[in-house]
């Protein structure tokens, strides 16, 4: 006997990169420990870095989509990038710096500064190649900075506003080592 052939049309899964998944299944563990992640950091306690891992079209991404969304519904300021081959980290990182400062819901002045910043600091020099891991510097009023700075800055900021800083990067396999 012949199995009845489905017709993918009716499927409600229908895997695509990046695109959220009509059902999510078998990730409530990982979606429970990005929650317990955040709650965490929204109370004070140290970050705590969680990586998702797997084959492709397990639904790494959807989950991470999720993850976001969680965040952003806990107050989090979730900046995404997504490495590649193509971009660098850090512009992918500038791209997302760019649009939490478009977003100016419920961004404060000081917010939206510490945003620029950072992004400032990503957009100043991209090496050639792979040369190696770099510390960018960036002269302003206030005196020089790095990128490292930066972050801080803006995740103090971030603090005193009562809101936590999440960074999301998908695509880690993608990503050149030397800029992490």
């Amino acid at each position: 006997m012949t199995p009845p052939q489905s017709n993918p049309s009716e499927n409600p899964y229908r895997p695509a990169p990046g695109a959220p998944a009509p059902i999510l299944a078998g990730r409530d563990a990982e979606i429970n420990a990005i929650i317990t992640s955040i709650e965490l950091t929204r109370s004070g306690a140290p970050a705590s870095p969680l990586i998702l891992t797997g084959r492709k079209g397990v639904g790494k991404t959807a989950t991470l989509h999720v993850g976001a969304a969680e965040a952003i519904k806990r107050r989090g300021l979730v900046l995404s990038a997504e490495a590649s081959r193509d971009e660098s980290l850090l512009a992918s990182f500038a791209s997302s710096l760019e649009r939490a400062e478009r977003d100016t819901h419920g961004l404060t002045r000081p917010l939206r500064d510490a945003l620029a910043a950072a992004r400032k600091i990503c957009l100043t020099y991209e090496p050639p190649g792979d040369v190696g891991a770099l510390e960018l510097s960036v002269k302003s009023d206030q005196g020089t900075t790095t990128l490292r700075k930066a972050i801080h800055d803006l995740n103090e900021t971030v603090r005193r506003h009562n809101r936590y800083l999440v960074l999301a990067v998908d695509e880690m396999d993608e990503c050149n080592i030397a800029e992490l």
